[in-house]
């Protein structure tokens, strides 16, 4: 489980014994369902778990042939195989993948 999985989790079980469930559902659910979008979006998923969707970029981690990890960005293809820059004849195993976070456009745009 994340750090952020685990804060989130700790605020609604603190809310959770403080407040009856329609009133945590009223005040609280949006904000922890946009908490939890976030936590997705900022935490890795192993690629044994879940494989992003067809020719989307995402962000990976892979081991080179020493065991070296590295970060890059990549997507899988129709046959389900990584496809990303500076691809050789050694295959690197991919072991992790996120979303890529969304360009920044100015202080006030991101928001």
């Amino acid at each position: 489980m994340s750090k952020y999985q685990e804060a989130k989790d700790n605020i609604v079980n603190t809310l959770a014994r403080q407040i009856d469930y329609k009133t945590y559902k009223n005040l609280y659910s949006k904000d922890f369902d946009t908490l939890q979008e976030l936590v997705d979006k900022a935490t890795w998923i192993p690629v044994e778990k879940k494989r992003p969707p067809m020719f989307v970029k995402v962000l990976i981690t892979y081991e080179d042939k020493y065991l070296n990890p590295h970060i890059n960005v990549a997507f899988v293809d129709h046959h389900y195989e990584w496809i990303y820059p500076l691809m050789n004849n050694y295959k690197y195993r991919v072991i992790a993948w996120m979303p890529l976070p969304k360009p920044y456009l100015g202080s006030d745009k991101n928001e």
